[in-house]
């Protein structure tokens, strides 16, 4: 099972979105924690950022997961929809 963090970017992110995506987003966090490569989450890793992933949150909204360098300890770094997450990685 993976160990995550939260980062204050992440947290300020987080506080940002309606209560709806909160919901979903609160959710996708426990599944990677249940099972990281769910199929569901559509993990994927953040063209030319090798420590960077992210997961599917709902249809339309993304977060952004850093792998560091403890084993198995994932930071997270954002949540968004598509564009917010583009134009920040």
């Amino acid at each position: 099972m993976p160990k995550l963090r939260l980062t204050l970017a992440f947290e300020k992110d987080y506080a940002r979105l309606d209560d709806a995506v909160k919901r979903r987003v609160d959710a996708a966090i426990t599944r990677f924690f249940e099972s990281p490569k769910h199929p569901g989450l559509q993990l994927e890793r953040r063209r030319g950022m090798p420590d960077y992933w992210t997961i599917r949150a709902s249809k339309n909204h993304r977060i952004v997961l850093r792998r560091l360098s403890e084993a198995d300890t994932y930071e997270l770094v954002c949540v968004g929809d598509h564009d917010y997450v583009d134009k920040k990685f």
